[in-house]
């Protein structure tokens, strides 16, 4: 396969060229067969319209979390430092972590039950990377991220709205 940034000649199927280090992942893909099959493996996942993501400190309380979470309807919190990701703390984590013992948890900080260094993507990113990290970490939301801060999340189930309806927007809360 010949990079089309340098022109040298690499192995059929390299991620990366040889010659100039340049991305070479998209370079030998057939194309989709309909515009479902465009959507998940060449859009790029900013097209699910991520939404903006609900955002606290490491240090912020359970309890203060959990209240958002409730007030804002939403299934996990993006945890940060210094405006970087550093965790993310979702409803799971919440009852399998903290809900037994909620009275003696509520004023512990969340970095303590949250989720460390999580996937991430970045909004250009095919939404199919996206399914297949959630896939096989086995966990329902990934952060997007532009230089390492949180600028938005999608979940799950914004690509099984893709899947099953072709919408991009439906799954939307």
């Amino acid at each position: 396969m010949r990079c089309p940034a340098c022109g040298y000649d690499n192995l059929d199927g390299a991620d990366e060229c040889t010659g100039c280090r340049g991305d070479l992942r998209q370079e030998d893909l057939p194309e989709p067969a309909d515009p479902l099959a465009h959507a998940l493996t060449v859009d790029p996942v900013q097209d699910l319209i991520p939404r903006e993501p609900l955002m606290l400190t490491e240090d912020t309380p359970v309890r203060e979390a959990v209240a958002k979470l409730v007030e804002t309807g939403r299934n996990c919190v993006l945890v940060t430092r210094q405006g970087s990701l550093c965790g993310i703390l979702t409803e799971r984590d919440i009852l399998l972590k903290i809900a037994e013992r909620y009275e003696d948890l509520a004023d512990k900080p969340i970095s303590e039950f949250m989720s460390r260094d999580p996937e991430s993507l970045t909004a250009d990113c095919p939404a199919v990377y996206g399914l297949n990290r959630m896939t096989a970490g086995n966990y329902r939301h990934i952060p997007i991220v532009e230089n390492d801060a949180p600028v938005g999340v999608i979940s799950i189930r914004d690509i099984l709205a893709l899947l099953v309806e072709g919408d991009s927007s439906a799954a939307k809360e």
